[in-house]
C-alpha cells in the first residue's frame, strides 16, 4: 500500500524532516490514521486532501516529538546512580498522544465514507 503523502508533497507543504527519516515518519502517521479511521481510508484512491494534510501534520508532530525526547518521545526526568533508577516524564507522552489525537480529529472529524459513515466512527458499520 502506498503512503498517504509523498516526500515531494511533504516538502512542498513545508515539511522539515529529511528524506532518510521520512519513510519511517510517514509510516507512523499512516498507522495512526488507519487506527483512528479503522482502515476506512487505506484503500481510497486518490487520497483525499484532508488525509494528506492530516498525514503532514502528524509527520511534523512525530518528528518534533523525536527531536525533543529521542525516538518514542520519552524524556528522562530523573536519574539516580546509586540505586540505578531512571524516571521518565509521562506527561510529555500523554501530551504528545493528545496532540496527535487532536490533529486527527481536526482533519478527519468531519469526513465521511461513500456510505455516509464518519471516518472516526467507532461503532459497528452496518
Amino acid at each position: 500500500m502506498a503512503g498517504y503523502i509523498t516526500f515531494d508533497q511533504y516538502v512542498d507543504m513545508g515539511g522539515r524532516a529529511d528524506a532518510a527519516a521520512f519513510p519511517r515518519l510517514e509510516l507512523k502517521a499512516r498507522m495512526l490514521i488507519n487506527s483512528a479511521t479503522h482502515n476506512r481510508v487505506s484503500d481510497e484512491a486518490p487520497v483525499r486532501e484532508s488525509v494528506k494534510m492530516c498525514a503532514f501534520e502528524l509527520i511534523e508532530a512525530v518528528a518534533a516529538e523525536e527531536e525533543l525526547g529521542g525516538i518514542g518521545g520519552r524524556e528522562v526526568s530523573a536519574v539516580s546512580n546509586d540505586g540505578v533508577s531512571v524516571s521518565y516524564n509521562t506527561s510529555e507522552k500523554k501530551d504528545s498522544a493528545f496532540r496527535k489525537s487532536c490533529i486527527i480529529r481536526e482533519w478527519l472529524g468531519g469526513e465521511f465514507t461513500a456510505n455516509g459513515i464518519n471516518l472516526l466512527y467507532c461503532g459497528v458499520d452496518g
